[in-house]
């Protein structure tokens, strides 16, 4: 599988917002701010888990460095995989949250990551 072969950061920014029943994009500090600093610690920890439990079932993640959309299934082995892959290599993530954005620097390497929230829940994170 190729979803392990490049252990590279994406260059994605984390944006957190929240559908309301208008169907209008809106910040909700409470929501957004516990998914950063799970976010924050999960790259910090290498720990999925800390992003997994806020993915919704119907969560699908896109990106220019993976051949095809991930589901929530294949996203959380993706993950799995990309986090195991960073620790086995001796790198080191720090992640802090920015601005209402996630910044993770791997090596000197600056990167972000992105995440779209509905309903309490990551629905999709879309690759650059």
């Amino acid at each position: 599988m190729g979803y392990y072969a490049n252990t590279f950061l994406y260059k994605q920014i984390v944006f957190a917002t929240i559908r309301n029943n208008k169907n209008n994009y809106v910040m909700k500090d409470s929501v957004s701010s516990q998914i950063f600093q799970d976010i924050q610690t999960a790259w910090n920890t290498l720990n999925p888990q800390h992003i997994i439990k806020h993915l919704d079932k119907c969560f699908i993640y896109n990106s220019q460095w993976v051949f095809e959309s991930l589901d929530y299934e294949r996203y959380i082995s993706y993950l799995t995989g990309k986090f195991n892959k960073i620790r086995e290599t001796g790198c080191i993530v720090e992640a802090t949250i920015v601005d209402g954005a996630v910044r993770l620097n791997q090596n000197g390497s600056i990167a972000f990551y992105r995440v779209k929230i509905e309903n309490g829940k990551i629905i999709q994170s879309p690759g650059t």
